[in-house]
């Protein structure tokens, strides 16, 4: 799924510094990973070469414990899915 990708190369990207990431996932689950607290709508989505990612764009916030990485882990795996169709 094309737009899946938020560059020809990537879905996701992890910030190193912090450990949040950046991350494409389907609209649905976008929409649920916001209401349930792990991520914000990412605010330059839609932006350059980001045009037509804007609602499954999300900034996922920096794990803090095993629980919340394997929170992450199955968001990233969501926006796998989504990408692989």
């Amino acid at each position: 799924s094309p737009e899946a990708f938020s560059t020809p190369y990537e879905f996701v990207h992890l910030h190193g510094g912090e450990g949040s990431l950046h991350l494409i996932l389907a609209p649905l689950d976008a929409a649920l990973a916001v209401e349930r607290g792990w991520a914000v709508r990412f605010p330059l989505a839609g932006a350059g070469s980001w045009v037509g990612h804007a609602e499954g764009r999300v900034l996922v916030y920096a794990p803090r414990d095993e629980g919340e990485v394997t929170v992450v882990k199955q968001l990233v795996n969501a926006g796998y899915q989504y990408l692989t169709g």
